[in-house]
């Protein structure tokens, strides 16, 4: 979270427009703001399918409550916490979803954490299914759902009660500014995603091998990743 603030007030001061001064007059002048137009209904209207979802929550989690409730709930708040904080995609997620659930709460061990990551290559929705494993982990299927739950429903929420305000925000000069100083700081964070599960690979040289040959089928022949991580995965089921 702290990258991508320091981030955003970098690229906010860095890009920002420029005030052009009007010298004979003494008076500074600002590009002139684009005309907008509200669309009250559509903002209504997220309202309140942001409301159904808050009002449906209780009775999704009612079940989940006969199964030790303290560390369900333990597990929700966690991911809910985390799903707000997600910016640049599913590979920026790895090292906060790894500072938190391995370093912080010692749920999982680095090496079913990046089984976690590998499992959820697999299929669509890598950071649900991650999610999912390691609530599974911690409290079986009811620590799955919650997981699940907790990585979905609030983002779910602040997406749908703040879609009126979308084209607002891609007008903004202020926050393309920020976007653009954020966008270098998630190339970071993915490199360091790569990082955290390279530290996990066995260190042999058929794991380096297996590496630059899916590097080069993804950029070299644009091979797609459905059928490289299967491919991959039959080579270690055999190798190691």
């Amino acid at each position: 979270l702290g990258i991508i603030v320091t981030a955003a007030a970098i690229g906010w001061w860095w890009f920002r427009e420029p005030v052009s001064v009007n010298v004979a007059q003494g008076k500074s002048e600002r590009r002139p703001k684009r005309k907008r137009k509200t669309k009250r209904k559509s903002s209504t209207s997220a309202a309140t399918a942001g409301l159904f979802f808050l009002a449906g929550m209780p009775g999704v989690m009612v079940p989940l409550m006969s199964f030790e409730p303290s560390i369900l709930l333990k597990v929700f708040l966690t991911f809910a916490g985390m799903s707000l904080l997600l910016f640049g995609g599913a590979y920026v997620f790895i090292p906060l979803m790894q500072e938190i659930v391995v370093d912080g709460h010692g749920w999982v061990t680095h090496q079913e954490f990046v089984d976690a990551v590998a499992m959820g290559q697999v299929m669509p929705g890598p950071v649900l299914v991650s999610a999912a494993f390691i609530g599974l982990k911690v409290a079986g299927i009811a620590g799955a759902v919650a997981a699940t739950l907790g990585i979905f429903l609030p983002s779910a929420v602040v997406m749908v009660i703040c879609a009126g305000l979308l084209e607002r925000v891609k007008e903004s000069a202020t926050v393309k500014a920020a976007l653009r100083g954020v966008r270098p700081a998630v190339v970071g964070m993915i490199a360091a995603a790569v990082v955290t599960v390279a530290k996990a690979a066995a260190p042999v040289w058929v794991s380096a091998v297996i590496c630059v040959a899916a590097v080069i089928a993804l950029l070299r022949f644009r091979v797609e990743a459905v059928w490289i991580i299967p491919i991959a995965g039959a080579l270690g089921y055999f190798v190691y």
